[in-house]
């Protein structure tokens, strides 16, 4: 996704496109599950499976594209078949003089209700992690996953002032009540990014490893913020339909 010729979201130089590994890139889909909170492989299967093209297509005036992706229970992936629910999830791209909009339906074709976790694990190119600011998580309530006695610890982000939020260590928080709106400067491409966020994704995940051991080379490149349903799970009842997503712009 390119805005005045500039790229948006970043891709790994590491990255492998063999299906091997989840590739470190774009937009990946953590879904059914968020991290490690769950029985299935951390992040969950959507990022690690083929999804089916189902519609693509352009504005003839060239203002827009649209693409629609499915993956269902049917899927004969083993990784989908652990998770043993009956679901159809669809996925719908759209990039217009709008912004890039992402978003994920899932229904229940099932007879009993299931629960999942879910983020869109959002790669932002940056100029150096140290220039971005991050704005409308001050205050929040957040659970440090990088606690030091190993237990994911709650407390509460200070209020940056309107300076915005600057990443100065290895970072991995979950804010609980994310605001739909966030925001995002580039302190030295002056570039923008707002994301705008449905309710049905209340929180909102950070993420940058900051040189820590084992990580992509490309750290300083980008910055991760994700909107997510993580604390509560998302519950959807038999027949029924969840339906969450976000819109991401740039000034």
């Amino acid at each position: 996704w390119t805005v005045n010729g500039a790229e948006v979201l970043f891709a790994s130089k590491s990255a492998v496109y063999d299906g091997s590994k989840p590739i470190r890139a774009g937009i990946p889909l953590c879904f059914p599950q968020f991290g490690p909170y769950g029985d299935l492989q951390t992040h969950g299967f959507a990022r690690n499976v083929q999804w089916k093209v189902i519609e693509a297509e352009d504005e003839a005036d060239g203002s827009a594209a649209r693409a629609v992706f499915e993956l269902t229970s049917d899927s004969d992936s083993p990784l989908v078949q652990e998770w043993n629910k009956s679901f159809r999830a669809e996925l719908i791209v759209t990039i217009s003089t709008s912004g890039l909009e992402t978003s994920l339906f899932v229904d229940n074709t099932g007879t009993e209700p299931f629960e999942f976790t879910f983020s869109l694990h959002n790669y932002f190119l940056a100029t150096d992690i140290d220039a971005m600011r991050v704005f409308g998580l001050e205050n929040l309530k957040v659970v440090d996953r990088l606690a030091a006695d190993g237990d994911d610890a709650e407390s509460t982000e200070a209020d940056d002032g309107g300076a915005g939020l600057n990443i100065t260590a290895e970072t991995d928080r979950i804010y609980k009540d994310a605001p739909e709106e966030l925001a995002m400067l580039d302190t030295s491409s002056l570039r923008l990014i707002k994301m705008k966020k449905t309710p049905t994704l209340p929180n909102a995940t950070l993420w940058n490893p900051y040189g820590s051991e084992g990580c992509d080379p490309g750290w300083r490149e980008f910055i991760c913020l994700e909107p997510a349903v993580v604390s509560t799970p998302a519950t959807v009842q038999p027949g029924e339909r969840w339906i969450g997503g976000q819109l991401l712009q740039i000034e």
